[in-house]
């Protein structure tokens, strides 16, 4: 299709659109991140689509279809070749996205420069070195844009019904598609309203929905004939309706208020858009969207609907990663800053006695001081290529725990790491090893009434916990993973940050595993029957601290700390190779800063330090506070030695701590803070979340 495209466009040259291509291609692979390790939702990813099962809703059919294929691919590991998948969506994106430009601009120059912007722009680019599915959606927005202009200009019909194919079978794979609907069907009536009047016409475009409707055949099929993965079951049409709509997520849209929109939101997204494109390209992209305006206001109405379709979805879709749900407002952007550049191109051309090579030459020279000014700002944010200690850390595990076991997890991202694992690459197969992250207390009691539990456990949270997951247990059932039955007569493994629900449970453990990384030790628990005796050993694993050594991106982040003359963590996910253990997942509070939850009794933070010295450790922090609550403290370690005590409060605020350089050494320290207690919100505040939280911290500083 791609060089059919280049040949129905009558372009001779071809050379900047496979120089893209290429170029585009290389960045994305020498950033690809070799194995797992992104999030929960990546590793997923990696392995539905080679065992054909049914992730998430919307369930993403022509995605899961789309990567079977690329499986065949004789490079790499599994997880590896969907990595892959992504960055070669990306690149097609690029070259597509070239071609809506130059259709709009005339312009090769900046159709070049302004594609290869979008494609270092952070959010996408972060996309197209991951398992995820934006890059194949942006894709199909960029061909959707393409075929509408060329019919718009052409008045071909064949490139109308070649736009309403793309565009019907881009349903199968992202319902965010829908918020083009407004903007693909004005732009028709505006361009030629006459061709619906056509019955054929309108005939040929019901075909095609009906073909992409039958996309969504494949959650039948596989109900009824499941794989090793299945999220979520679909028996009959309200199912499907619950599924296909996005269920679980529903709670999520339109919930901000009208002010929280404008004072939170938007604020938000621009800082967003930043990130993605600079100031000067916002500058450039808001300039150009004005001259569009008054130049092409036609082929500007389709850009503009989608661009503000897209954000006011967005803006109110209330889930932590809403970040990449913004892609489709930076490819109309970037559109915008190609049209800016295009200006600033005619300005020049319009200088008398300037040579038309020197002028062509100074552009492209500003244009790539602009891309790479965007590209090194993005490049120590986005690369993955050395994200490799998630993977090597699950070999690690899975390597050493017993036959026949049930390895329970601290979370979702380390219950998907797993299973990639146990079923993307089938490690240990034919071992019986299962791994589970949704399971409770009194679910590892009824499974194994032999082991001790303590009188007191609090009957009334487990059933709240049962509560707030019936409604999802209604859909989601698969019997991998999500039912609340732990298989019986097996060994239990509990990893890292279910040690906490462990104690309060009162189950009795022995160390099996302890892998030191970083200069902090991270330990896999084997539970043991009450009155019974372990007969395996702690096993000390020193070999990975030559393997797991500090990644480039780290050592980079270390010297921009110490340049800019303060160690300054910011709880987000960027940082989170800092945070080696006792941690929930990455938030973003109401003041739309990114924090996390310390969710154990004790949490651990890594901080590099170049030189001891005395410092100022400074933190942005508050506590679980419910009515009732005891006085919440945190005691603070550095390497293994005590420091001081900090009274928590409720609220958000600033606490500094004076810690003298003896405390200190140079390279890896490791800073514990102890709590007074834990909460869960499904306990103390009726609420739906399971955890067991502390403190929560925005920020740590040394100074």
């Amino acid at each position: 299709m791609f060089m059919n495209m280049i040949k129905l466009d009558k372009i001779k040259n071809n050379y900047p659109v496979i120089l893209l291509f290429i170029l585009t291609f290389a960045i994305y692979l020498g950033t690809l991140m070799p194995g797992i390790g992104y999030s929960g939702d990546v590793a997923k990813f990696q392995f539905t689509g080679k065992i054909l099962g049914i992730p998430h809703t919307p369930g993403y059919p022509a995605y899961t279809l789309i990567s079977h294929l690329f499986y065949l691919i004789p490079a790499g590991s599994p997880a590896y070749r969907i990595n892959l998948m992504s960055a070669f969506f990306a690149s097609l994106t690029a070259v597509f996205l070239f071609f809506v430009i130059l259709r709009l601009t005339r312009n090769k120059p900046v159709s070049f420069i302004s594609a290869l912007l979008f494609s270092v722009s952070r959010t996408f680019w972060s996309q197209a070195v991951v398992a995820e599915v934006y890059t194949l959606n942006a894709f199909f927005i960029t061909a959707v844009v393409l075929y509408l202009l060329i019919w718009d200009e052409k008045k071909d019909i064949k490139y109308f019904f070649l736009a309403c194919f793309t565009f019907a079978m881009s349903f199968g794979h992202h319902l965010s598609m829908v918020l083009l609907v407004p903007a693909v069907v004005i732009f028709i009536l505006v361009s030629n309203y006459r061709v619906l009047l056509k019955p054929v016409n309108l005939l040929i475009c019901a075909g095609f929905f009906v073909l992409a409707a039958l996309q969504y055949s494949y959650v039948f099929i596989r109900t009824y004939n499941p794989s090793a993965y299945v999220e979520m079951w679909v028996y009959n049409f309200e199912d499907f309706m619950w599924w296909i709509t996005g269920g679980q997520f529903k709670g999520r849209m339109f919930s901000y208020t009208f002010g929280e929109f404008f004072l939170d939101r938007i604020p938000y997204y621009i800082l967003k858009l930043k990130n993605q494109f600079h100031v000067i390209g916002m500058v450039i992209g808001l300039a150009g969207a004005c001259l569009m305006i008054r130049d092409r206001l036609k082929q500007v109405s389709l850009l503009m609907l989608i661009y503000f379709g897209n954000l006011f979805f967005s803006l109110n879709y209330g889930v932590g990663d809403v970040y990449v749900f913004f892609i489709p407002s930076y490819i109309m952007f970037a559109v915008f800053i190609a049209a800016g550049l295009d200006a600033a191109y005619r300005k020049l051309a319009a200088v008398k006695n300037l040579d038309k090579r020197l002028r062509e030459g100074v552009f492209i020279a500003l244009s790539l001081l602009l891309f790479f000014r965007v590209y090194a700002g993005n490049y120590p944010v986005v690369n993955q290529s050395d994200n490799v200690w998630t993977d090597k850390f699950v070999d690690i595990i899975l390597d050493n725990v017993e036959s026949n076991s049930v390895i329970l997890t601290p979370g979702y991202d380390w219950g998907q790491f797993y299973l990639y694992k146990l079923i993307g690459e089938q490690k240990r197969k034919g071992d019986d090893i299962k791994a589970h992250w949704y399971w409770h207390p009194s679910v590892i009691h009824e499974a194994y009434p032999s082991f001790a539990l303590k009188p007191s456990i609090n009957r009334a949270a487990e059933k709240n916990f049962k509560e707030s997951f019936a409604n999802r247990d209604a859909t989601i059932r698969s019997p991998f993973m999500f039912n609340k039955n732990i298989p019986v007569n097996k060994s239990l493994y509990f990893h890292r940050g279910s040690r906490r629900i462990m104690d309060r449970a009162g189950f009795s453990s022995k160390k099996a595993i302890s892998i030191f990384k970083y200069g902090h030790k991270t330990v896999v628990y084997k539970m043991i029957p009450e009155g019974g005796k372990d007969a395996m050993k702690c096993v000390y694993l020193h070999a990975p601290d030559e393997e797991l050594k500090p990644s480039r991106r780290v050592r980079k982040r270390i010297d921009s700390f110490h340049r800019k003359g303060c160690i300054k963590i910011d709880f987000n996910r960027e940082n989170r190779i800092f945070l080696k253990g006792g941690w929930s997942r990455n938030e973003i509070s109401d003041g739309n800063f990114p924090y996390c939850w310390a969710n154990d009794i004790e949490s651990v933070i890594s901080i590099p330090v170049k030189e001891p010295g005395d410092y100022e450790m400074e933190l942005k922090a508050h506590s679980i506070d419910y009515k009732g609550a005891p006085e919440q403290w945190i005691k603070i370690y550095v390497n293994g030695s005590y420091v001081s005590k900090v009274t928590v409060s409720g609220v958000w605020d600033i606490y500094t701590v004076e810690i003298p350089a003896k405390y200190w050494r140079e390279g890896r320290n490791a800073v514990l803070f102890r709590y007074n207690y834990l909460a869960s919100p499904v306990e103390v505040f009726d609420q739906g979340d399971p955890r067991d939280i502390s403190v929560a911290f925005a920020y740590l500083k040394l100074k």
